[in-house]
């Protein structure tokens, strides 16, 4: 899904390792605030990977217009959970519009 990469820029760990390390069955807990970010973006990965895997892991560190230009993964840090959500559900919708088969039609006889 994420990866540890992502999940540390998310979290804000120092290192991938870190995250790999929180996995451990011995491996230190989680902060709060980490494991709060952490939850949030793994809520969002069903509607935004819709689009598929790739697509979904850039619009995570791509600049959003409907963030100011801030990535969804900075704007998740900055707790700014309500605007990151429009934001994912706009990306989702546009995938479902672009996804949608056509209507079928029917002749009248």
């Amino acid at each position: 899904m994420l990866g540890p990469a992502l999940v540390a820029e998310l979290s804000g760990a120092r290192d991938p390792g870190a995250v790999i390390r929180w996995g451990a069955p011995t491996g230190p807990v989680i902060p709060a605030p980490a494991a709060r970010r952490i939850a949030y973006a793994f809520g969002l990965w069903p509607s935004v990977a819709a689009a598929g895997r790739e697509p979904a892991k850039t619009w995570f560190v791509e600049p959003e217009p409907l963030l100011d230009g801030m990535s969804p993964v900075a704007a998740i840090r900055a707790d700014r959970y309500t605007e990151v959500t429009l934001a994912a559900d706009a990306f989702a919708e546009r995938f479902r519009v672009r996804a949608a088969p056509a209507a079928a039609t029917t002749v009248a006889p």
